[in-house]
């Protein structure tokens, strides 16, 4: 006896139930762990700092990476005194603060007085595991696990997060593990910094 051929009708619902069932077999049993995408650097800007633009760049969300080791500018030093409110006061101008290259009068955290401190022009002003920073009167000292984007893999960059109650920054490689990358990526009260395992994760917000 002659076989009659499959109709359309059947042709079609084989490749519909067909196409159904390939997600379910392909997640079924999948022990992968889920690919976190890792945080693009929007709107960079190279940082300008003491009149100096460094390899420094500075992104959406108030973020910085570090492209490769630079040298930091210097506006020292200065002319003008450093006035405190609080009465702490160890120094008037940078020219009291001979101790150490780099020095600077400097206000304390919310005005309380001045104090001399000391900066850093490139990386090899700082200790181990530090880089040079580059900001204003002249570059910081900061912790650092990484120096550069280089260090991190492809995709990922040698970034900032919040440390010290999301008053200073530290520098480490971006991981897939990372929940966050500034304070806009967490909720009221909470800033970017690292938790118990040393990956990016919301965590409060110091309140002075």
């Amino acid at each position: 006896m002659k076989r009659q051929a499959p109709t359309l009708l059947v042709v079609l619902t084989s490749l519909v139930l067909s196409a159904v069932a390939l997600p379910f077999a392909a997640g079924c049993g999948s022990d992968a762990p889920e690919e976190r995408a890792f945080h693009v650097c929007q709107k960079g800007a190279r940082v300008v700092a003491a009149g100096v633009e460094t390899t420094y760049v500075q992104c959406e969300g108030n973020w910085m990476h570090r492209t490769q080791a630079t040298f930091c500018g210097s506006v020292l030093p200065r002319s003008e005194a450093c006035i405190g409110s609080g009465g702490f006061d160890t120094c008037t101008t940078d020219a009291d603060c001979m101790d150490g290259a780099n020095g600077h009068c400097s206000s304390l955290a919310f005005g309380s007085g001045c104090e001399c401190q000391y900066g850093c022009t490139s990386d090899a002003d700082c200790g181990a595991g530090m880089v040079c920073l580059c900001s204003e009167p002249v570059g910081a000292c900061v912790k650092a696990s990484c120096t550069t984007d280089a260090d991190c893999g492809e995709g990922r960059l040698c970034a900032t997060y919040a440390a010290s109650c999301g008053v200073d920054v530290e520098f480490a490689c971006q991981a897939p593990e990372d929940d966050c990358q500034s304070a806009l990526d967490c909720g009221s009260g909470e800033t970017c910094g690292a938790d118990a395992s040393g990956h990016r994760a919301c965590v409060p917000q110091c309140v002075f």
